[in-house]
C-alpha cells in the first residue's frame, strides 16, 4: 500500500466517522443509550448486593426494595422524561436533572460527539437517573454527587474510598434558565476549564488532583515565573508555588519517591512532593560527570554512531523537554528527551538510573545541518516496560515525526552486532 492509498484510506475513515452525526437523529442516539442504561439497571437489580449499593449511594434511610422489584421485571417508569438541550441551556454540562419539574436534560453536543460511543451517553443517562432516584427516595438531596456514584456502581465500576469521599463532598448543583424558568439542576460534567497562563506539563497525583506546570507573567517584575499549581479534579485551586523564572517543567509520577519527578528544560532533575508542592533538587544532567555516548542508534538512518563521528550528541549543552519514570522493583529509571544544541544529531532519548546516576544516550533522530527541533519529543513508559516516543524521520525529503517504541531494557550491544553485519561497520 503506497502513501497515496494510506492517505485515501485515512480520509475515508474520517468521512465515515462523521456519518452518524448526519444520518442519526437525536432521538435515535438517545434511544440506544436509554436501552443500554435500562439493561444495566436490570442487571443491578438482579445483583445480590443491590441493597447495599443503593444505601451506599443514597443513605442508610433509603428503601430501594420497590425499585429492585420494578427494575428486575423491566419496569422503568421511575425514569423521568429526557429532553435534548443545547449545552448553553444547561451550563455546558453533558447532562442535568431538574427535580422541580422531574426532567432529565442531555446536551445535544455531547450526543453528537459520542454518537459512536453509546456507553458514554448511557453513563451520563445513568447519572441523571441516579439524581432522579435520590429525589424519590429522600426528602432532601443526598450530600455530594450521588448521581456519579450511582452511575459508577450501576456499571460495575469499583470506587476507591478516596474517590467515594471526594464524590460525597462534591457540590454538583447550579441554577439555570430553561424556557424562561429558573431551575436548580444537578449536572454531569466530564472536564473542568480554567484559564491558565502558558501551560507546559500536567500530572494526576495519587489523590486524583491535577498538577499543572506553567509560565505566568509577574506584572510587578515583568518576569515569567515558573509555577506549579494543584487543582482538585473539578477545577478548584488548592495551592500554587513558584519554581524560578523562565523555565519549562515536565513531571512524571514516581510513587516510591513520595510523589513525582520533575525535569526543567535546563536539565535540572528534582523530586516533587505532590502534597506540599516542594521541590528537592537531585542533579543536573548537564553536570553529570559521565554520560555514555559511546554508541547511539540513529533511528533516521538505521545506523550506529560512534565517538568521533561528525554527528555526535551533546547532552551537556542540550535543552530537555520531557520525562518518564519506570519503577522496577528497587530500581528507578528515568527516560528523558533532549535536543542537542549546535550538533547535527538533534533530538535524542536518554536513560538514567536514579540511584547510581548512570546515564546512557540510547536513540536519536539525525538532522544534520538543521537547527535542533524544539521542543524535543514527548515520552512515556507503559506498565509492560515499553518506552513510547516520537522521532523525526525524512519521508520523501519531508521530515515527519514517527511514533516509535522500544524496550525499557534496550540493549544497544546486540543491535550493534546486527547492524555491523548488515553494513560491515568497523570501529
Amino acid at each position: 500500500m503506497n502513501t497515496k492509498q494510506i492517505r485515501t484510506l485515512l480520509l475515508g475513515e474520517l468521512i465515515a466517522s462523521e456519518l452518524p452525526f448526519k444520518i442519526e437523529s437525536d432521538s435515535l442516539i438517545l434511544q440506544k443509550a436509554e436501552t443500554l442504561a435500562k439493561e444495566k439497571l436490570q442487571s443491578l437489580a438482579e445483583a445480590p448486593d443491590f441493597i447495599s449499593k443503593m444505601k451506599l449511594t443514597f443513605g442508610e434511610n433509603a428503601d430501594p426494595t420497590k425499585l429492585q422489584a420494578d427494575w428486575g421485571t423491566g419496569d422503568f417508569t421511575v425514569i423521568p422524561k429526557i429532553e435534548v438541550r443545547s449545552p448553553s441551556e444547561i451550563n455546558g454540562a453533558n447532562g442535568a436533572y431538574a427535580a422541580a419539574i422531574d426532567r432529565i436534560f442531555i446536551s445535544q453536543d455531547f450526543l453528537y460527539q459520542n454518537a459512536r460511543n453509546i456507553e458514554a451517553i448511557a453513563s451520563v443517562v445513568l447519572e441523571e437517573i441516579g439524581h432522579a432516584v435520590d429525589s424519590q427516595l429522600n426528602v432532601l438531596d443526598s450530600p455530594g454527587d450521588e448521581g456519579e456514584i450511582f452511575s459508577s456502581l450501576a456499571q460495575g465500576i469499583e470506587l476507591s474510598e478516596l474517590k467515594l469521599q471526594r464524590l460525597k463532598a462534591e457540590d454538583d448543583t447550579v441554577t439555570v434558565n430553561v424556557d424562561g424558568q429558573n431551575l436548580q439542576i444537578e449536572q454531569a460534567t466530564s472536564v473542568f476549564v480554567n484559564n491558565l497562563p502558558s501551560a507546559n506539563g500536567v500530572l494526576v497525583d495519587s489523590q486524583e488532583n491535577v498538577l499543572v506546570s506553567m509560565l505566568g507573567l509577574n506584572e510587578q517584575t515583568l518576569q515569567n515565573e515558573t509555577l506549579i499549581a494543584k487543582f482538585t479534579s473539578n477545577g478548584q485551586l488548592i495551592n500554587a508555588k513558584i519554581f524560578g523564572f523562565n523555565r519549562k517543567i515536565k513531571m512524571a509520577a514516581a510513587p516510591s519517591l513520595g510523589g513525582a519527578i520533575g525535569l526543567q528544560d535546563d536539565g535540572l532533575v528534582f523530586r516533587l512532593d505532590t502534597n506540599t508542592l516542594t521541590g528537592y533538587p537531585l542533579f543536573n544532567i548537564r553536570q553529570l560527570p559521565t554520560i555514555d555516548t559511546s554508541a547511539v542508534y540513529d533511528y533516521t538512518t538505521d545506523f550506529v554512531y560512534k565517538p568521533g563521528s561528525a554527528s555526535g550528541v551533546s547532552p551537556q549543552t542540550a535543552t530537555y523537554n520531557d520525562i518518564a519514570v519506570r519503577e522496577n522493583g528497587s530500581v528507578t529509571e528515568l527516560f528523558l528527551t533532549g535536543d542537542s544544541i549546535g550538533s547535527g544529531l538533534s533530538p535524542f532519548i536518554m536513560r538514567i538510573r536514579l540511584d547510581t546516576r548512570e546515564a546512557k544516550v540510547l536513540i536519536s533522530g539525525h538532522r544534520a545541518g538543521i537547527a535542533p527541533q524544539l521542543p524535543s519529543p514527548g515520552i512515556a513508559v507503559n506498565p509492560q516496560g515499553k518506552v513510547i516516543t516520537t522521532l523525526p524521520k525524512a519521508d520523501y525529503l519531508v521530515t515527519h515525526p514517527h511514533l516509535i517504541t522500544f524496550s525499557a531494557d534496550f540493549n544497544l550491544s546486540r543491535l550493534i552486532l546486527i547492524l555491523t553485519t548488515r553494513f560491515n561497520l568497523k570501529n
